[in-house]
C-alpha cells in the first residue's frame, strides 16, 4: 500500500465513491428503463426496447462534488452531483467509452472509446463536448502529463500509445507497446 501523505484519504474516497456509484446506478438502472434509438446502425429501431448504460469506469472530481460515470453500452458519461445524488448531465461520447481520465487543471475530462478509436474532451464547466480527438485503435486507458499538455492514450487493439497534442488535439507521436496495453 502507498504510505505517502494522503493516500489514506484518496483511498477512501475512491471507496466511498465507488460504493455510492454501485447504490446510485442501481437505483438508477431499476427505477428508470432509459430507452436509446440508435441512429447509428441504419437498422429499424424499436423505441420500445431498453438501453441499458453499463456503467464500466468512474472519476470523482477533486473536490468531490462531482463524479463521472462512464457508461459503455448507452455511450454517454453521467455527471453525477454527489450532495443531491442526482444526475445533473448526460454527455454523448464515441462508441463503446472504456477509460476516463483529468487534465490537471480540472477543466476537462477525456474520454476514450474502443469502437470509434477517438477521445472526447469534456468541459467540466459546462459539461458539455467540447471536441473529438483520433487516436490509435482501441483506445482504453489514458492520461495526461502533469503540465497537461500531451495526453497519453494506451490503444489495446493496436498495441501501441498515443500521444496527443492538447493545445492541437493532433497526435505528434506513437509508442510501440507490449501486446494489449491498458495501464
Amino acid at each position: 500500500m502507498n504510505r505517502q501523505p494522503g493516500s489514506a484519504r484518496a483511498w477512501i474516497l475512491w471507496a466511498a465513491a465507488s460504493l455510492m456509484v454501485c447504490a446510485f446506478m442501481a437505483r438508477l438502472i431499476f427505477q428508470t428503463s432509459v430507452s436509446v434509438a440508435s441512429t447509428r446502425t441504419g437498422l429499424p429501431q424499436d423505441d420500445s426496447a431498453p438501453r441499458y448504460l453499463s456503467p464500466v469506469a468512474l472519476a470523482m472530481s477533486a473536490s468531490g462534488d462531482r463524479l463521472y460515470v462512464l457508461c459503455m453500452d448507452s455511450d454517454q458519461v453521467l455527471v453525477v452531483d454527489t450532495a443531491a445524488e442526482k444526475v445533473i448531465a448526460q454527455v454523448g461520447v464515441g462508441r463503446r467509452p472504456e477509460g476516463i481520465a483529468l487534465s490537471p487543471d480540472g477543466k476537462s475530462r477525456y474520454v476514450s472509446s474502443v469502437w470509434d478509436s477517438t477521445v472526447a474532451e469534456i468541459d467540466t464547466d459546462t459539461l458539455h463536448l467540447r471536441r473529438t480527438m483520433k487516436a490509435g485503435w482501441g483506445p482504453a486507458e489514458l492520461t495526461t502529463d502533469k503540465a497537461g499538455r500531451f495526453l497519453y492514450v494506451a490503444n489495446t487493439l493496436g498495441n501501441d500509445i498515443s500521444i496527443l497534442d492538447l493545445s492541437t488535439g493532433q497526435e505528434v507521436k506513437r509508442l510501440e507497446a507490449g501486446h494489449f496495453p491498458k495501464y
